[in-house]
């Protein structure tokens, strides 16, 4: 039986073993091990390599979520809160609602935007869990991780199965962006003790 080893706080997402030292992506600021990278950008990990040698090649690309991106902003602008600052983090709650999200300076170039649901007990079982990384002022979706039920609703609005594939990240966040617009999160939302550093 082989063993499988993961070297603590490695954040690749393409590989069980780690080897080497960690170093950091220059475009996302991911920290990976030796096990990523490539010969001809040794500054970027496996997803940015994909993502500036081959995403695109042969047709436009378009990287960035404006809607998504203007969402994150009218909320951060509303509550007076700098969600590109490191550390800090925007919760917020609907009236009347279970529903929580929370926005996130995860580092000087990565935002993250989390949806929960509160039980009656005040615990949170994660809905949506989206980071971008922020190049030249635009917010680029880089992770995504989705409970069954937000990938079974995605599917059905757009044919795209999220929880047995690949889906395009910058459609899947803009899909959510008007969720939470047609929600009034900008309009309604209130925000809950915890804007501060994580």
């Amino acid at each position: 039986m082989q063993t499988q080893t993961r070297t603590p706080g490695c954040q690749s997402t393409n590989h069980r073993e780690c080897y080497g030292e960690m170093w950091q992506c220059k475009r996302c600021e991911k920290m990976v091990c030796y096990a990523e990278g490539t010969d001809d950008d040794l500054d970027l990990c496996d997803d940015c390599w994909v993502q500036v040698h081959l995403v695109g090649r042969n047709k436009p690309k378009t990287s960035s979520c404006p809607k998504m991106q203007g969402l994150i902003e009218k909320l951060a602008y509303k509550h007076h809160c700098d969600v590109k600052t490191v550390g800090t983090q925007l919760w917020l709650a609907l009236p009347d609602s279970r529903e929580r999200l929370m926005i996130a300076g995860l580092s000087s170039q990565r935002v993250g935007l989390t949806h929960c649901i509160a039980d009656t007990a005040g615990y949170l079982a994660l809905d949506l869990d989206l980071v971008f990384v922020v190049i030249d002022e635009q917010f680029e979706p880089v992770e995504a991780v989705h409970s069954l039920e937000t990938g079974q609703l995605y599917h059905t609005a757009t044919g795209e199965d999220a929880n047995n594939g690949a889906v395009d990240l910058v459609r899947f966040s803009e899909y959510i962006a008007n969720l939470l617009e047609a929600q009034r999160w900008v309009v309604d939302a209130h925000q809950l003790s915890g804007l501060g550093t994580l």
